[in-house]
């Protein structure tokens, strides 16, 4: 079940992170806004990383990630967040295309529970 939407383009992440957002438009203001946020601040990681491309990310790329954001100065809950979001839309361009998702290896910070 492509999308020949998302199949069409060049897999560039910032259209794919766009097509992504346009895709979340039946969530409310507030759940768009977050994944405009989270997914910002990934594709700035990732551009820094030289990534340009959604199958150029792998596991390694988010452990980097992962500890960027800790250092700086996330705390568990903030870092799961983020997380959250950057794994919602590497699934959703999973589904869409077919594309196998890297990251799920990747291991979280235990949240402390109050």
């Amino acid at each position: 079940m492509n999308n020949p939407a998302v199949s069409l383009i060049a897999k560039n992440l910032a259209d794919c992170i766009e097509l992504y957002i346009t895709d979340r438009k039946n969530l409310s203001t507030n759940t768009v806004r977050y994944y405009r946020g989270s997914l910002s601040s990934f594709f700035l990681f990732c551009s820094l990383m030289g990534i340009k491309q959604v199958d150029q990310l792998d596991a390694s790329l988010i452990k980097r990630y992962l500890i960027t954001l800790e250092n700086q100065g996330y705390n568990a809950g903030g870092v799961h967040a983020k997380w959250r979001a950057v794994r919602a839309f590497m699934n959703w361009y999973a589904i869409k295309t077919g594309w196998s998702v890297p990251a799920i290896t990747v291991r979280l910070p235990k949240m402390q529970h109050v």
